[in-house]
């Protein structure tokens, strides 16, 4: 059997051995198959013979280097045929470390490629999360400084702006519950007006001098004799029906229960005149009953320095108030 047609060229080729290792195929190639050519074959095969022959059939052929001519380099790889021939492949060997440095140089450019996109996406994820939190920092600082009515959103319907929604109904009902609770701290629970707690902070954050500053130092004149003649149910009454007298004619903010059946209002940044027309309905209004509901003392200063000097005073002029209340109705003595 003789079969013509293989040839070698730049792409290579196929052809086959006989049992005595002789190209079946045009005379040339035998310049190919040199005696350590074949020597590596029979090597090879004396491996195989060692395997049965399905392990022979599936076994890995080696590949090893050969010239064929100074313009052409194959690798020539070898199978062993069952009927004992041998079938060689040549491949150019520039051929193959051309295609391998292709896929390397591809390989490279995607990696790049892909590792620019994945910097990119990075750089804008990490933009976006900064931007999110530099906002949500910013309503966490003024919620720590008691500013509870901050709102923060995002335009992306992500997880970031569900944690704003979250952030924000959080801070406004911690607002809510913040005020509730100022609410109780600092009113009186009978009255509803300002306690003596709210006045203890006004104290201690009363600056170096606030400008016209006017205090009214309040005293019921009757709650000692309405407890003892009518219960103390009618007392509180006495108190709440007063509280709201001072309520029609003063800011809830500016009255202070100052004790027991005491009353101070301090006005921050009045005129002196102003404080007058308040100071003369005020007295309008406490003398329209037979009896005055309250002994009163007043002062108005240009220039507060001390909160609580300035209540002193005022509460002495009450007093002076109050012993010419006793001198005109000595049955409300206590």
């Amino acid at each position: 059997m003789r079969i013509e047609g293989f040839e070698i060229g730049k792409n290579g080729g196929v052809a086959l051995l006989d049992n005595d290792y002789i190209p079946v195929t045009n005379s040339h190639l035998s310049n190919l198959i040199t005696q350590d050519f074949s020597d590596m074959i029979k090597k090879a095969e004396s491996v195989a013979n060692n395997l049965d022959s399905e392990e022979q059939i599936n076994s890995i052929p080696k590949i090893y280097s050969q010239r064929f001519d100074k313009d052409n380099n194959f690798l020539i790889s070898c199978r062993h045929l069952r009927n004992g021939m041998k079938l060689i492949f040549f491949t150019p060997k520039d051929r193959i470390f051309n295609i391998r440095s292709s896929f390397v140089i591809r390989s490279i450019i995607v990696f790049i490629v892909c590792l620019l996109i994945s910097i990119a996406l990075s750089h804008k994820i990490t933009h976006t999360l900064t931007k999110s939190i530099v906002k949500l920092t910013h309503c966490a600082k003024e919620i720590s400084n008691g500013n509870y009515d901050v709102s923060v959103s995002f335009d992306e319907k992500d997880e970031m702006n569900i944690l704003a929604k979250t952030f924000t109904e959080a801070a406004q009902k911690i607002g809510k519950n913040a005020r509730k609770i100022n609410e109780l701290a600092f009113s009186d629970s009978l009255t509803g007006v300002r306690n003596r707690h709210y006045l203890n902070q006004m104290l201690d954050n009363w600056p170096e001098s606030v400008a016209y500053t006017g205090v009214i130092f309040c005293d019921l004149n009757k709650l000692k004799f309405t407890n003892d003649n009518y219960g103390h149910d009618a007392g509180d009454k006495l108190l709440c029906n007063f509280a709201n007298i001072l309520r029609s004619l003063f800011h809830t903010e500016d009255i202070i229960r100052y004790g027991g059946d005491e009353f101070v209002i301090i006005i921050k940044g009045i005129a002196q005149d102003k404080f007058n027309l308040l100071l003369r309905d005020f007295e309008k209004v406490n003398k329209e009953d037979d009896v005055p509901y309250a002994s009163i003392g007043c002062l108005w200063d240009k220039n507060c320095t001390d909160l609580q000097d300035l209540i002193n005073q005022a509460e002495n002029k009450m007093y002076l108030d109050k012993n010419e209340f006793y001198k005109k109705y000595p049955e409300f003595h206590r």
